[in-house]
């Protein structure tokens, strides 16, 4: 894992990531957080509040690019 190969996203690394439909931002998810990103500056733009809990499920943005689904479990939280 050299430095450069990295440019954002939670850390600890990733156990589930989305670019929103226009490319413009990511969303990761892990263990630990849940977050967006700007993919081409590595800068965070949102820290994604989220229950206590073990979440690594998929994370999705909407076709339109305006809601962010982050599955935990059998349940799904919409940003």
């Amino acid at each position: 894992d050299r430095p450069h190969d990295r440019t954002g996203g939670p850390p600890g690394g990733v156990a589930a990531l989305d670019f929103s439909p226009d490319g413009r931002l990511l969303a990761g998810n892990n263990c630990h957080m849940a977050g967006v990103w700007n993919p081409a500056t590595g800068e965070q733009l949102k820290r994604l509040k989220r229950q206590p809990g073990s979440h690594r499920g998929a994370v999705r943005f909407s076709p339109d690019g305006r809601v962010l689904g982050l599955a935990r479990g059998k349940y799904v939280d919409l940003w």
